[in-house]
């Protein structure tokens, strides 16, 4: 779920002094979120993803750290350092043993209702659902007792006016710009809830989702792109020109939403499909994607964005995209675009993109054994 291509960039801005009335975890019930609105997306810092990060930062296991070097990674150096040892640590190590998704772990922070996550449970690599959930019911504890046994409540509050700037930063890199209505269009599908939610000490960004309390929650995880005076950013430049390495926050944020949101859309849709991706001879090792699911999908994705350039009458640099995507290892994207496009243009025929989607996979399978 990785999205790791120069052109595109994310920012995301929250309301100082806006905090959340109810959260959807019960982890650290006393510590408020922090939050405002961009439209119907939620902006938000929240307290169990930074106690688990600085968890993961401890560990020393995590795959999905940054390297950037900021002043609030020294903080939280110098505030919990010494609790390398502590109970909570070994827990997470154990659990990131059976996880191969390290993205998804969050999801079991976040959600109470993780007994009735049958998607995300299904990633972890235990002997049945009783080991499962024991697992989590032992993550989830053992951030509590973390909690408990160190100053984070104090520390996420020293910090507050800090992730209160952060979030206003991504509030106006987002101004003017409809993260929601275009995306529901095309996928022909929406969710409840979108939210953006910073983690400022993980590497690339990512998304994740759930049902909880009969809404169904599409998160977009936002992490920062570059280190630059001491603090951790989502761009280096007011203007975008990926040949020269420079991105705004409005591209990261913008672009960056419109494919992570997009796994919320797609993966669900996709494991109905499973059978015929697999049947396809796609090459996709040099992706690095494990799956010729996961392929697939960022595939789809990464295309989209192209898609989009092209769709704001930015040729040149969907080109670039595409031509960038194939380096990686995308090879097919773009035979994909022009089934994209084929796709906008019957909407007629098909209203949403699960309709299409038999239609996809039986064009593009003819086009790789015919070209095999």
């Amino acid at each position: 779920m990785r999205f790791k291509t120069i052109m595109l960039t994310v920012v995301i801005l929250i309301t100082p002094g806006l905090y959340a009335r109810a959260q959807e975890t019960a982890v650290l019930a006393d510590c408020n979120m922090v939050e405002t609105y961009h439209g119907d997306v939620r902006i938000q810092v929240l307290p169990e993803l930074e106690l688990f990060q600085i968890l993961c930062q401890l560990s020393g296991k995590y795959q999905g750290l940054n390297t950037l070097d900021f002043q609030y990674k020294a903080d939280i150096k110098a505030g919990f350092d010494a609790y390398k040892d502590h109970p909570a640590v070994s827990v997470l190590r154990r659990f990131t043993d059976c996880h191969p998704a390290h993205n998804c772990i969050k999801a079991y922070i976040l959600n109470d209702e993780y007994e009735s996550d049958p998607d995300n449970l299904s990633l972890l690599q235990l002997e049945n659902d009783g080991a499962k959930l024991q697992a989590v019911a032992e993550l989830r504890a053992a951030c509590r007792q973390f909690t408990k046994n160190t100053r984070f409540v104090a520390f996420f509050e020293k910090h507050r006016p800090y992730y209160e700037g952060k979030v206003q930063v991504v509030k106006t890199a987002l101004t003017g710009q409809d993260l929601i209505t275009s995306r529901e269009a095309f996928w022909g599908i929406g969710k409840d809830q979108y939210r953006i939610v910073l983690a400022l000490l993980e590497r690339d960004i990512h998304s994740c989702w759930f049902t909880n309390k009969a809404q169904q929650h599409s998160l977009f995880v936002l992490t920062p792109k570059f280190a630059i005076n001491g603090d951790a950013v989502f761009g280096n430049a007011e203007t975008s020109n990926p040949q020269q390495g420079k991105i705004c926050a409005r591209d990261y944020i913008y672009y960056g939403s419109g494919h992570e949101f997009g796994h919320s859309f797609l993966n669900p849709i996709t494991i109905k499909f499973e059978r015929q991706i697999k049947e396809i001879n796609f090459e996709f090792t040099k992706s690095g994607q494990p799956t010729k699911v996961d392929f697939f999908n960022e595939s789809i994705l990464r295309t989209y964005t192209a898609y989009e350039f092209l769709r704001e009458g930015k040729e040149d640099i969907a080109n670039m995209v595409i031509q960038a995507e194939q380096m990686n290892g995308y090879i097919y994207n773009s035979k994909i675009l022009e089934l994209i496009q084929y796709y906008e243009s019957k909407r007629n025929l098909y209203q949403r993109f699960e309709d299409y989607l038999p239609y996809l996979l039986e064009k593009l399978r003819d086009i790789i054994n015919n070209n095999n």
